[in-house]
């Protein structure tokens, strides 16, 4: 990536980037960003996703307004996936016969939904016009400036040279 900027959707972001914005190495790497959406250009969302060398993946959110907004984070799994909940905000997931664990932290809410006739969320789309009956992650909080919220996402040690 270097220091070139990659815009996804010129209409409805801007991109914001930053001297330190990635470091990349083979098992390790960050990458931060951040956009005004369209439906309000005096919020600002900072995104950063980083990759540990033991596999771990960890979404970091936070947003820049002078007020709170209500904030809604959605992560689609495949049908092929499998949950298990073992508290409010820590998940088991097992795909392709590795586990997982995905701890949400800064939420105010985690609700897991499979997809069902006559309901948007939850379908999973391998490709264009075919879906199928998958899982959903819906997250919410009632976001506050500068305090983070997100997903991390850890691969369970039994699983990792699978």
């Amino acid at each position: 990536m270097g220091r070139r900027a990659t815009i996804i959707d010129a209409m409805t972001s801007e991109y914001f980037p930053r001297e330190d914005y990635s470091k990349q190495d083979l098992d390790e790497w960050e990458f931060r960003g951040a956009c005004r959406p369209y439906h309000d250009p005096r919020l600002r969302h900072e995104r950063m996703i980083d990759r540990s060398p033991n596999g771990r993946w960890r979404i970091k959110d936070r947003i820049e307004s002078t007020r709170p907004h209500r904030v809604t984070s959605w992560l689609h799994l495949s049908q092929e996936t499998t949950i298990e909940r073992r508290a409010p905000f820590l998940l088991a997931i097992t795909h392709a016969g590795k586990r997982y664990q995905l701890e949400a932290f800064g939420f105010a809410e985690l609700e897991l939904i499979h997809a069902a006739p006559g309901r948007p969320e939850g379908w999973y789309f391998p490709e264009f016009g075919r879906a199928l009956p998958g899982w959903a992650i819906r997250c919410t909080v009632e976001a506050r400036p500068a305090i983070p919220f997100g997903v991390s996402l850890t691969p369970e040690a039994s699983t990792l040279n699978q």
